[in-house]
């Protein structure tokens, strides 16, 4: 169960806090198809549909302008422009605890893009979430002996 603080409650409207609930609720499920399950992704999905009609202008407007700088990134005169850009992103890591807690919080605020997200985290790193769950239960010992 995440715990809620009171910077994430503010940060959160109804309708966000409501869907982190019901996604928090359904990760908690065994069976991904029993009917509770079943019912959880299905207000999920009508929460994030509703959410979405009303910020699709502005999710255009924000998609066309990280396209935009994926697309000045690409065409970059860099020679190996990926390489340089994970070279920037990992030295702005300045600790484990930050960037897991960063990507863990990116999960719980934008649930309804999770598949999207574990696409990403497979690109990255070549493991989706349940790929690195059973990395960390693997270095658990071994991390908290640092």
């Amino acid at each position: 169960m995440e715990r809620w603080t009171i910077q994430r409650l503010n940060e959160l409207d109804d309708k966000r806090f409501a869907i982190c609930i019901l996604q928090e609720r359904l990760n908690g499920l065994s069976n991904p198809y029993s009917p509770l399950a079943t019912k959880l992704a299905g207000a999920i999905r009508g929460f994030t549909e509703v959410d979405s009609r009303g910020a699709e202008s502005r999710g255009t407007q924000t998609a066309k302008k990280v396209m935009d700088a994926v697309k000045e990134i690409e065409e970059s005169g860099y020679p190996e422009p990926g390489g340089l850009l994970g070279f920037c992103i990992e030295s702005e890591i300045d600790s484990y605890d930050k960037a897991g807690n960063g990507i863990i919080s990116v999960f719980n605020r934008h649930p309804e893009q999770a598949d999207i997200l574990e696409e990403m985290l497979i690109a990255i790193c070549g493991w989706g979430v349940e790929g690195l769950k059973e990395k960390m239960e693997e270095n658990a010992e071994y991390y908290s002996g640092l």
